[in-house]
C-alpha cells in the first residue's frame, strides 16, 4: 500500500510539473503587427513568420525577457504623417531583448528609424540587418542603456546632404 501512494505522489508531481517544462521553450510565431505587439509584451521566445509591414512602434515592457528571432523575415515600420522619409522606431526596449535572425540566408531585417534600448533596458544582438531610413535623425540602434552586439549588419540609406543639421547613424550609443 506505501509502494502504490509513494507511487502515486509521483506520478502526480511529474503532471503537475510537465505542463511547465513541455511548454518553457516553447515560440510565440507571429505574422502580424498585433500578434507581434502582443507577443512583445508577454515576452518569451518569438519568431517572425511573414513580412510585417506598416507598424508603429511595439515595445518590450520593464521586467519582459524576448527572444526575437527575425527567422529570415522584415520588420518595416510605417512612414509619419505620409512622409517617406521619416519613419518611427521599430521597437522601444524597457526589459531585456536578444534579436537574433536563425534564417539560411540572414536575410531577417529591420527596416525603421531604428531600434531603441531605453530606461533599464538590456538588448544583445546577435544577428539580422537593421536599415535606419529615416532623414531626420535616428540611428539603426539608439541604446541609452546596455547594448551588447554580437552579430549583424547595421545599414543607413539616408545620406544626408551639408544642410543637415542631424543625420542617420549605425550606433548611436549614450549608455553602455
Amino acid at each position: 500500500m506505501k509502494k502504490l501512494l509513494v507511487t502515486l505522489m509521483c506520478v502526480a508531481m511529474v503532471l503537475t510539473l510537465m505542463p511547465a517544462v513541455a511548454f518553457a521553450d516553447a515560440t510565440t510565431v507571429v505574422t502580424t503587427e498585433s500578434e507581434l505587439r502582443n507577443a512583445l509584451q508577454n515576452g518569451g521566445n518569438v519568431a517572425l513568420d511573414a513580412n510585417i509591414t506598416g507598424i508603429s512602434t511595439v515595445e518590450v515592457p520593464e521586467g519582459k525577457t524576448v527572444n526575437l528571432d527575425l527567422n529570415g523575415f522584415k520588420i518595416e515600420t510605417t512612414t509619419k504623417t505620409g512622409d517617406p522619409s521619416r519613419h518611427y522606431y521599430a521597437i522601444d526596449n524597457y526589459g531585456k531583448i536578444t534579436i537574433d535572425d536563425s534564417s539560411a540566408g540572414g536575410t531577417g531585417e529591420i527596416y525603421a528609424r531604428g531600434v531603441e534600448n531605453l530606461g533599464n533596458g538590456e538588448m544583445i544582438i546577435n544577428g539580422g540587418t537593421f536599415i535606419s531610413c529615416d532623414a531626420n535623425g535616428g540611428a539603426c540602434v539608439w541604446n541609452e542603456a546596455k547594448l551588447t552586439v554580437n552579430g549583424g549588419l547595421f545599414k543607413t540609406v539616408h545620406v544626408g546632404s551639408a544642410g543637415d543639421s542631424v543625420g542617420v547613424g549605425c550606433i548611436n550609443n549614450s549608455g553602455t
